[in-house]
C-alpha cells in the first residue's frame, strides 16, 4: 500500500486511462511475486503448513485472469465472464480472508515443527 496508492496516484495525474491501468496492473503483478513467500513463512511461524499460501494464491489468480480478459478481448468480455462466474467471486473473497485471518493470527511460542521462533532471540 505504502508504494501502490502513490504510485497510482501520480501516474493517474500524468498517464492517459489504458498507461494509467497498464502501470497499476503491473505495479500488482511485481508487488504480488513476493507475498506467497512471505505467507509461507508466516505461516510457518504459526506452525502451519506453507500449502496455506494456495488461497491467496487463487485470489489472485482470479484477479489476474479477469485482467488478462479485459486487456485481451475488452469490457464486455469481462462482463460476459463476470455473469458466468460469480460463484468464483465469492470462493475467491473467502479464500483471501482465510488467508489475511491466518496470516494475523499470533505465531506459536517456542519451536515448532518448521524451526525456532524469530522472536526468541535464539534464532541469531
Amino acid at each position: 500500500m505504502l508504494v501502490s496508492v502513490p504510485v497510482s496516484f501520480v501516474t493517474g495525474l500524468v498517464l492517459e486511462h489504458d498507461a494509467h491501468m497498464l502501470a497499476g496492473n503491473g505495479l500488482t503483478v511485481l508487488l504480488a511475486l513476493p507475498v506467497p513467500a512471505l505467507l509461507v513463512r508466516r505461516f510457518h511461524d504459526s506452525g502451519r503448513s506453507g500449502a496455506w499460501v494456495w488461497l491467496a494464491v487463487f485470489g489472485f489468480a482470479v484477479w489476474l485472469l479477469r485482467t488478462v480478459i479485459s486487456a485481451l478481448w475488452g469490457l464486455d468480455a469481462r462482463l460476459g465472464f463476470d455473469a458466468w462466474t460469480w460463484l468464483l467471486d465469492w470462493v475467491a473473497i473467502i479464500a483471501n480472508l482465510a488467508s489475511v485471518m491466518l496470516a494475523l493470527l499470533p505465531g506459536s511460542v517456542g519451536t515448532n515443527r518448521y524451526g525456532l521462533d524469530p522472536r526468541d532471540g535464539a534464532a541469531s
